[in-house]
Formats: C-alpha cells, structure tokens, sequence
C-alpha cells in the first residue's frame, strides 16, 4: 500500500498536436471511486476529471494574483465526496 504523501506519478508527453498523460494515484479514496464501474463508466470519470481540474486550473492561473501560479493542487484540499461529473449536462459548466 502506498502512502497517501508519495502515492501519485505523472508522465506527459507532447506528441505532434497532441498530448497523452499517464496518471498513477495510490490514494485510496481514488481507487474507491472507480471501483465497481465498467471500463466505460472508468473512462467517462477519468475524462470528466480530467476536463474539469484543467478548467480549474487554467481558470486559477488566470485570475492568480501571483505571476506564475506553481501548484494549484496544494492551495486547497479537493473535495472528499466522489463525485460523478459525467451527469452535469455541459451547458452547466
């Protein structure tokens, strides 16, 4: 089991107009919240997540007083509950 401090591992790679990401996280609450979904339903909440924490952070970069935001994941503790964004119609965002 991995500690909750050190259980996460990024890699990405720009590829001609694209990106690919790999994200390893050994929290537990974040391998509870895919647990029991189909490999649809996995991938739905992974692209949701994804899409919104890049609106998140693109957002609070922008409206950052500071010049270069460093780490918008240490300035507030994300949420607890799982949430399944997948069910909030787009036109909501």
């Amino acid at each position: 089991m991995w500690d909750d401090k050190t259980s996460s591992s990024v890699y990405v790679e720009l590829t001609g107009y694209s990106l690919r990401a790999s994200i390893e996280d050994g929290r537990r609450e974040t391998r509870e919240m895919f647990e029991g979904l189909n490999a649809e339903e996995r991938d739905a909440l992974a692209f949701d997540a994804w899409s919104a924490g890049l609106r998140v952070v693109s957002n609070a970069r922008r409206r950052s007083p500071e010049p270069g935001l460093q780490r918008v994941s240490t300035a507030a503790e994300p949420p607890r509950a799982p949430c399944r964004l997948s069910t909030i119609p787009p036109s909501t965002w």
